[in-house]
């Protein structure tokens, strides 16, 4: 398996196909993780950064780089320990506004909940430029519906729920135009 080390412009800066070892764990109703265990090389820490992102064409997860560390053996030599979560992780970063009530169709109230806080927030610090919302077009999901309220949750948490609660999953890919989708 190769994995493709992005910089924060998603621009491929580093392939990585050499590891000791990998876990990548995509899911259906929750953000995915990963822990990479490579043989340290002091060239690495050029390319692997917090807040960079590891793609693989084996996920339709793109993941982004939170924790590095560095393990020190002297028989076995310096490994590095790369961590992180995937894309739908970035909605941990947000919360809920002000009181919010959502009333009437599920995704529409989701859509509205990520324009809020993530796409065109009044609060333009809030804003994260490249994500865009794309509605489904199956009944199973657009018939849905929902009415609660909410305030100053955090949204990662929020849109989780209502998920969980409506039996159905979600997720943020990176399409080709380098757009969290």
């Amino acid at each position: 398996m190769e994995l493709l080390v992005l910089n924060t412009n998603f621009q491929s800066v580093y392939v990585i196909d050499t590891f000791k070892s990998m876990i990548w764990t995509d899911r259906y109703k929750a953000y995915g993780d990963f822990e990479l265990y490579l043989p340290m090389d002091s060239g690495l820490l050029d390319f692997l950064k917090e807040d960079y992102y590891l793609w693989t064409k084996d996920s339709e997860h793109c993941m982004i780089i939170e924790d590095l560390s560095i393990d020190s053996d002297v028989e076995e030599g310096n490994f590095l320990t790369v961590t992180g979560r995937s894309l739908e992780s970035i909605l941990e970063r947000r919360i809920i506004w002000g009181q919010k009530t959502l009333k009437g169709n599920l995704q529409e109230e989701i859509q509205t909940l990520l324009n809020e806080s993530i796409i065109n927030p009044a609060i333009i610090d809030r804003k994260i430029d490249n994500f865009i919302f794309e509605s489904s077009v199956d009944p199973k999901i657009t018939e849905l519906t929902v009415d609660t309220q909410f305030t100053g949750d955090n949204l990662y948490t929020v849109i989780t729920n209502l998920c969980t609660s409506n039996n159905i999953g979600f997720k943020i890919v990176l399409n080709d135009n380098n757009q969290f989708v």
